[in-house]
């Protein structure tokens, strides 16, 4: 339970579980109603944060890493290894998402 509430990692929890509320809304209320096209904005807008904004913090704190001594660095928490997500994490999550979201809608009534 612990590691969903972390950033970074395959595959992307965050999406995932945005994803799959939100097609489980389309699967339930149906994919032309206003509360399924917000829903897929904001799932938009995570996938795009998760790849492009948290990815590029991952990237700059690699390079920190190699250019800047340990000691310099040293946090109270350390400098987390992850922030972000490749794209792939971020499709694995979509996938997983998808699979939930169809799970859910055949199992619960």
């Amino acid at each position: 339970m612990r590691d969903i509430l972390k950033s970074g990692g395959m595959p992307s929890s965050h999406t995932a579980a945005v994803a799959s509320m939100t097609l489980l809304g389309g699967l339930r209320e149906g994919f032309d109603t206003s509360l399924f096209a917000l829903s897929a904005v904001f799932t938009a807008i995570i996938a795009h944060d998760a790849i492009k904004v948290r990815g590029s913090i991952s990237t700059i704190i690699k390079l920190l890493r190699r250019t800047i001594p340990p000691d310099i660095l040293e946090m109270e928490d350390g400098l987390p290894s992850t922030v972000g997500h490749t794209f792939g994490e971020v499709f694995v999550g979509l996938v997983l998402a998808v699979a939930v979201a169809f799970l859910c809608h055949w199992i619960l009534p």
